[in-house]
């Protein structure tokens, strides 16, 4: 057999070489300056006088009987007219009851038996209570100012402080491509 001459071929690739430095950011953020001064509200309060109390316990003197003379013989005149009209009212009904003597009974001794226990009507006081005594209480009237308070703020913020650096790429041939053909030795003699 009979060898048949080759071509032999040898390849290189380019190959790239990379430097690489990567960027930088650095932020730095300041406090902001904040001051707040306040003034209190203030409230101020003044009274013009004091105030009054009236205490009239003249209804409750008058129901112990102990009160001016004036207005317990007021009252007792007052009554005094009921007590004679009651009185008028109980003659009548004795008057009808001797007129009615034909009904039977006893109507004198019933009658006699009757007034001689009976009760006298007089004066009477009315009933001593906390009721009979008038307060009267006219409050004083408070004047008020106020004043109102303030806050004042002052604020100031400190800008960002950004520093950056840039990152570079450097890039180089790190090896270069090649092409290498090599022809076989041919023997010419035959």
């Amino acid at each position: 057999m009979v060898s048949i001459p080759r071509i032999q071929i040898f390849q290189q690739y380019a190959q790239i070489g990379l430097d690489i430095t990567q960027g930088k950011a650095e932020m730095k953020m300041p406090k902001a300056t904040f001051e707040m001064d306040a003034k209190n509200p203030k409230v101020l309060v003044t009274s013009s006088g004091k105030a009054e109390m009236r205490i009239n316990q003249d209804r409750a003197w008058d129901a112990l009987a102990i009160g001016d003379h004036l207005p317990y013989m007021q009252n007792i005149y007052q009554q005094g007219k009921q007590i004679s009209l009651e009185g008028i009212k109980r003659r009548v009904q004795d008057g009808d009851r001797l007129a009615a003597i034909h009904l039977g009974g006893n109507p004198i001794a019933e009658n006699a038996k009757q007034h001689a226990f009976a009760e006298v009507p007089i004066y009477k006081t009315g009933p001593a209570s906390t009721l009979n005594v008038d307060v009267k209480v006219t409050p004083n009237t408070p004047k008020i100012d106020s004043q109102q308070g303030t806050v004042d703020v002052q604020s100031q913020q400190i800008p960002f402080e950004i520093n950056f650096t840039f990152g570079k790429t450097d890039v180089y041939l790190l090896q270069k491509n090649a092409l290498d053909v090599q022809s076989p030795q041919i023997d010419m003699q035959i």
